[in-house]
């Protein structure tokens, strides 16, 4: 069973994440699967979040229960227990070393034995790839003319401890909400130990160490609990998409309609009622990129951000347009007739189109200039982007794609996102020196001819290297796993400081909306969340999610199917 995979397709929208642990608690022989490149990789951390879910339902599971659903389980229904499966006398030499807790999302196998032969080792340099032999990687010249921009990277060390003022702002009047005595991570500032943050009229209006807490105010006790901003996942279909696969009128991330690229705006489509949505909130994320996912043509269409309340637009809005995506690379390709170069040209003639057009309106309107290559609706929606109010957010993995996007941005002036960016850790350099963000999936390290470089570290190189570093799922059901895509990045070196900040002030900022959310400040919106640990950890519970200042149910579409079903009469 799937841990969590739902809403794929149509067969599965009654999938629950509490579906492995029901079938334990009645006795069954439950096992976990994934057919999916990472989920296979990561068989426990999968077991990890059904256990979790168990735990959240009330039942009684243990850790060995969720070690029998990976191992012996599996073993005695392919009828192979008797081989492998467990650790016996005469059985198979099956096993892994582990460097720590197997169902903790840091944790690696040091080495694996199949049949008694040692077959992985993590102190030894792994062979390199075939695909990887003749790779080159390191410094790169983009062009040779002036640049732009230039990272500057901090200097020093930060204070072993700072003195954390109160920080208070007027905001209109109604209910007070403190919470108290919790680890304050204000992602803005240093953390506050036993901190309390004051929540009124949507907003906070108080964070700090010596906070009073007025005598009418509800209280929620945070202590030996950690507080974070609410997480901003950087691009989904949430919202826009119900059902992945096959179920008509479910999915408007994408449309035929050719005459339409750069004017598709996600906005008109948005339902915040969406059942994607409160499964995603439960796990600590507030607001959402939605994006476009293709319109038959290079660029995209415009993306907005909407916060995860339930809210009607244009309430739910945070911003729109927040972006104008585009695709290079193997997407683009497909887009322009298979080929980089015709993607690189369909999308350098749709900029030039723009800005003749925005330039020389009156003229067009008298049919005093040439034939563009898109239409008024097309040309209009670029004009954002042309003169640098919305960045251009390009698609790409492969490094001599993300460099033709960063040639393309430097001749037009333009404000650049690079997403996905799987091999962005080759040029990392370059990538900071212009101070461009990245938005990178961390778990992409299944290699392809688009991205042969495709790295668990590119997270923690990236940000090494002084680059604008974001962390995004690239999912829509699935979202709900950034904290996996974080925790994981972590594991492979990104520091959890920085993990935290690339999920929520960095993505704020990068969008152009840091003055409303992304860190724990007065008279931001009180976009919070009270975790019940180590937010990265699998086992860790959202206890408290707060969006603009309300408290959001837990309830989902999954909670309240498995409320259902959970007694039913064997």
């Amino acid at each position: 069973i799937w841990a969590d995979w739902w809403v794929f397709k149509l067969e599965a929208y009654d999938g629950i994440r509490e579906n492995i642990a029901l079938i334990h608690h009645v006795k069954g022989c439950a096992i976990v699967h994934s057919d999916d490149p990472n989920g296979t990789q990561r068989l426990n951390q999968e077991a990890t979040k059904a256990m979790r879910a168990g735990w959240e339902a009330g039942m009684t599971i243990d850790r060995a229960d969720a070690v029998r659903w990976i191992t012996i389980n599996p073993a005695r229904a392919l009828g192979i227990d008797r081989v492998t499966g467990s650790l016996e006398a005469g059985k198979n030499a099956d096993l892994v070393i582990w460097n720590g807790d197997p169902f903790s999302v840091y944790a690696k196998a040091e080495r694996v034995f199949i049949d008694g032969a040692a077959v992985y080792d993590r102190s030894t340099k792994q062979p390199q790839r075939d695909f990887m032999t003749g790779l080159e990687t390191g410094t790169v010249t983009v062009s040779t003319g002036t640049v732009t921009s230039s990272a500057t990277k901090p200097t020093g060390k930060a204070p072993a401890r700072v003195t954390v003022p109160v920080e208070t702002v007027a905001v209109p009047g109604g209910p007070i909400t403190a919470i108290t005595n919790g680890r304050i991570h204000t992602v803005s500032g240093p953390v506050i130990d036993k901190g309390t943050i004051l929540i009124r009229g949507g907003r906070i209006v108080a964070v700090g160490a010596h906070v009073t807490v007025p005598a009418d105010a509800r209280v929620i006790d945070a202590t030996n609990k950690i507080v974070t901003p609410g997480w901003i996942e950087s691009s989904t279909n949430i919202g826009i998409v119900e059902i992945g696969l096959s179920a008509e009128g479910t999915a408007d991330q994408t449309t035929t309609d050719k005459d339409l690229s750069a004017a598709f705006n996600v906005l008109d489509a948005f339902n915040p009622f969406s059942a994607v949505i409160p499964v995603t909130r439960v796990e600590g994320i507030t607001r959402a990129v939605v994006a476009p996912a293709g319109t038959g043509n290079v660029v995209l269409g415009q993306a907005a951000m909407f916060d995860l309340a339930g809210e009607h637009v244009p309430a739910s809005v945070t911003k729109a347009p927040i972006a104008m995506f585009a695709a290079l690379g193997e997407a683009g390709a497909g887009l322009a007739g298979g080929s980089r170069v015709s993607a690189i040209l369909r999308l350098r003639e749709m900029l030039q189109d723009a800005v003749d057009f925005n330039r020389n309106r009156v003229a067009w309107n008298t049919a005093q200039r040439r034939a563009y290559s898109r239409g008024r609706l097309d040309l209009e929606a670029l004009k954002p982007v042309i003169l640098g109010e919305i960045p251009l957010a390009i698609q790409a993995n492969r490094a001599s794609d993300l460099l033709a996007a960063m040639r393309l941005a430097d001749e037009f002036n333009l404000k650049l996102v690079l997403m996905g960016a799987a091999e962005a850790w080759m040029i990392a350099d370059e990538i900071a020196k212009r101070r461009i963000p990245v938005v990178v999936k961390p778990l992409t390290n299944i290699p392809s001819f688009d991205a042969l470089g495709a790295s668990l570290e590119n997270a923690a190189r990236l940000q090494k290297a002084g680059v604008t570093l974001l962390l995004s799922s690239f999912d829509t059901h699935n979202a709900r796993n950034l904290r996996q895509e974080a925790g994981n990045a972590v594991s492979y070196g990104l520091s959890k400081e920085d993990a935290l900040r690339a999920v929520t002030l960095t993505p704020a900022r990068t969008w152009g909306v840091a003055g409303e959310t992304g860190s724990l400040e007065a008279g931001k919106d009180a976009d919070l969340v009270i975790w019940s640990g180590d937010p990265f950890e699998l086992t860790t519970a959202a206890e408290h999610v707060f969006i603009r200042g309300r408290q959001m149910s837990k309830e989902t579409r999954q909670t309240l199917l498995f409320e259902k079903y959970r007694t039913i009469t064997r």
